[in-house]
């Protein structure tokens, strides 16, 4: 839902099931987030893509690294990326969007510059014969 009023007017109580989910996708008002913060309910927001930059901003100095890291792996930061790539938290400085990108560049380019080729003969030649009678009688 990407309206924060009628978000914050239907808001599941704090607790259920719905709370978490609400929370982490759709647009919130200002005031949904200050009560968020308030209460200390601020992980389904760092991951949320409609969260507000100024509280994106928050959560990159929260002081629970596993929040700071979930904020790093978002693409849509602005100046808190450089902070976040500071980070004392070796979880949270690795878990940035670049990082990660960085990662599976090398990653491809180890598996495609490993070529494996076909095997068409088992490296064995006793057992090449008996494959090959096996294989004569069962046609």
């Amino acid at each position: 839902m990407l309206d924060p009023e009628a978000v914050e007017a239907k808001l599941p109580s704090s607790g259920s099931r719905n709370t978490w989910f609400v929370l982490g996708t759709c647009a919130l008002s200002p005031a949904v987030v200050e009560q968020c913060f308030a209460d200390d309910e601020v992980h389904p927001l760092a991951r949320n893509r409609h969260t507000p930059a100024d509280a994106l901003a928050r959560l990159a100095r929260h002081p629970d690294a596993e929040i700071r890291r979930l904020v790093a792996t978002r693409p849509d930061l602005g100046p808190e990326a450089a902070e976040l790539r500071q980070d004392p938290d070796e979880n949270v400085r690795g878990g940035g969007p670049f990082q990660g990108a960085q990662h599976l560049t090398a990653q491809h380019q180890t598996t495609s510059s490993t070529h494996v080729a076909p095997i068409t003969e088992p490296s064995d030649p006793g057992r090449a014969s008996h494959e090959t009678q096996r294989t004569a009688q069962h046609h």
